[in-house]
């Protein structure tokens, strides 16, 4: 970035330079000390601009999202558990603090829009036990984070996203039957654009450990 904040306003000065010098080698200015006086107060006006908005533009934090490869994990009480996760990464100049994902719309694979409250995800090895809540985190530059979105239990063939719900009760319920389910997420950051997409919940019934998440368009709305 430093290279950036000695490029940036040089490379501008000179082509603010340039175009204001045509005039100049033309010998079309009458009063060269009021021009030049003017050229520095033009140039000085563009520096403290880049410095005090422009610069904060370029160093924000920026998100990219990328479905992770499914991680099934063997819980001896409960068996096999596949979990789908998206990979987080801030691709930004600053760091993403207070980053946290969440659910904003729920369709089932016939595209009815299932009930849902905007629920916050939890990230990946954060439990999420009913009385536990959402924790934000900071995802430094160039590093990335794991979101945990659903989880599909093999011993039981249910379906379960992995949001705090803070003792709320779910309209659907816990746990919910395994379908192609359509999800649309959020990833909100402090001084960060908000960043949504729709992901399709892809499911191998003969093969639960082959479930994953695909980026699709937004589905049509039912009418």
């Amino acid at each position: 970035m430093k290279r950036i904040d000695t490029f940036v306003p040089i490379a501008g000065s000179i082509l603010i330079m340039t175009l204001v010098s045509i005039p100049l080698i033309l010998g079309t200015v009458e009063n060269i000390p009021t021009y030049l006086a003017g050229l520095a107060a033009l140039i000085t006006s563009w520096i403290s601009l880049y410095f005090s908005v422009i610069r904060q533009v370029l160093r924000r934090p920026v998100i990219n999202l990328e479905p992770s490869t499914s991680t099934v994990v063997f819980e001896p009480e409960e068996g096999s558990k596949t979990y789908l996760r998206l990979k987080v990464t801030n691709i930004g100049q600053t760091a993403a603090k207070n980053c946290v994902g969440r659910i904003l719309e729920l369709r089932d694979q016939e595209n009815k829009q299932i009930s849902y409250d905007p629920l916050y995800f939890f990230w990946a090895r954060q439990n999420d036990n009913k009385d536990v809540g959402h924790h934000p985190i900071t995802i430094y530059s160039g590093d990335s984070e794991y979101l945990d979105i659903a989880r599909v239990a093999h011993n039981d063939m249910n379906f379960k996203l992995r949001v705090s719900t803070m003792n709320q009760r779910l309209p659907e319920g816990k746990y919910m039957p395994i379908k192609q389910y359509f999800i649309k997420i959020a990833i909100y950051a402090d001084d960060m654009s908000p960043f949504q997409a729709w992901y399709q919940m892809r499911v191998n019934t003969k093969s639960l450990s082959d479930t994953y998440l695909q980026l699709v368009k937004a589905p049509s709305t039912n009418k």
